[in-house]
């Protein structure tokens, strides 16, 4: 019942069942107390999934996209301020982007690796 009414809630505050652009995500992230709850967990999945595909990636390619630090735990804040920092570089390509792509794309410039 807890995840139905999460996404119920995604589903209202983006106005849409499809991807959520990057600034849709950023005027949420930004928001009132309950748009940066509902923010909070979405970018939470969105950041999960892409660590299992930098992990599955590793695994099957031998490359990574992205390499953290070791001594870092990610967590939504750092996924705001990947997000916001690629953003603020390109905003023109990021606005109206899917935030998904956005957080990937500055993993990779934020946690270049050094292969």
């Amino acid at each position: 019942m807890k995840q139905l009414l999460i996404l119920l809630s995604l589903m209202l505050c983006f106005g849409k069942a499809s991807a959520v652009t990057t600034s849709e995500f950023i005027s949420a992230f930004e928001g009132e107390a309950e748009q940066k709850k509902v923010a909070d967990v979405f970018i939470a999945g969105v950041g999960l999934g892409i660590r299992i595909v930098n992990s599955h990636s590793l695994r099957t390619n031998g490359l990574n996209f992205f390499c953290t630090p070791l001594t870092l735990a990610l967590n939504t804040t750092n996924y705001y301020d990947v997000i916001k920092k690629e953003y603020d570089k390109y905003p023109n390509l990021h606005k109206d982007l899917g935030v998904e792509t956005t957080l990937l794309y500055g993993m990779m410039s934020t946690f270049p690796c050094k292969n």
